[in-house]
């Protein structure tokens, strides 16, 4: 029987070729990728946690209307806080603070004077009285709850023990503790095709083999070539996520 040697350098190109795609499967692993799908989480934890405050303050206003503008409990557009998220090492660390209110307060009871009470949110989420008096005008003038016209003259105050009523007071961060303990997030998570389009991003790496993969190369570099080419991908899909914060602090 015939005997045929074939000289080939076939081992080293499946060598090469599996070097590349062993690349693109360590690219998850990478400190760039880590970082990138890390903020990407990170901004859709910000999201997910601004829609449970809005949820929660449209089922209990008497509780949460104060971090919102006046007749806009649970609106987005109205909302008196924004939230900060941070990645870091593998952990998420989500922060809060107050704005502003911009808006006048409702006028009631027949008075004419309009006002702003622009530290609202902080004042009534700590409970701090309030001292009100008269500033552009000879004295305050309301009703008083039983339907009684007050006046107090310009140089005296009236007392608010409980601005925003009893149910404010720490409400807000305590909807966020509750939201550390909620399912909220693993719901969003679930929803957000993130992990999808991350395994896309891999498939679509290594679909990018170099046409050779039998050069002078060694597999070292082709594995590098393929961490490199999937983790600009995979990048490039948590970019997409990280501006889920405009949606969230406007």
């Amino acid at each position: 029987m015939p005997l045929l040697k074939v000289i080939t350098n076939a081992s080293d190109t499946i060598g090469n070729a599996m070097a590349y795609v062993e690349g693109v499967a360590k690219s998850t692993r990478t400190y760039e990728v880590d970082q990138a799908v890390g903020q990407a989480i990170t901004s859709i934890a910000e999201k997910s946690l601004a829609a449970f405050i809005d949820t929660e303050a449209r089922l209990s206003p008497k509780s949460l209307h104060h971090v919102y503008e006046w007749n806009g409990v649970g609106k987005p557009l109205a909302r008196l806080w924004k939230i900060t998220g941070q990645y870091k090492m593998g952990s998420i660390t989500l922060s809060s603070d107050f704005k502003q209110s911009r808006t006048y307060v409702p006028i009631k009871n027949g008075t004419t004077r309009r006002h702003k009470f622009t530290y609202k949110a902080e004042v009534m989420e700590k409970g701090q009285t309030v001292r009100i008096t008269a500033k552009n005008a000879k004295a305050l003038f309301f009703y008083s709850q039983s339907g009684e016209p007050v006046f107090i003259p310009k140089g005296k105050f009236v007392t608010v023990k409980t601005p925003g009523g009893k149910e404010v007071k720490n409400a807000y961060q305590k909807t966020m503790f509750r939201f550390v303990n909620s399912a909220r997030l693993n719901m969003d998570m679930a929803k957000s095709s993130l992990f999808k389009e991350i395994e896309r991003a891999q498939a679509l790496a290594g679909n990018q083999m170099p046409k050779s993969v039998s050069g002078k190369l060694s597999k070292t570099s082709f594995e590098r070539i393929g961490e490199v080419t999937a983790s600009k991908h995979i990048r490039q899909v948590a970019r997409t996520y990280q501006k889920a914060k405009r949606d969230v602090n406007g």
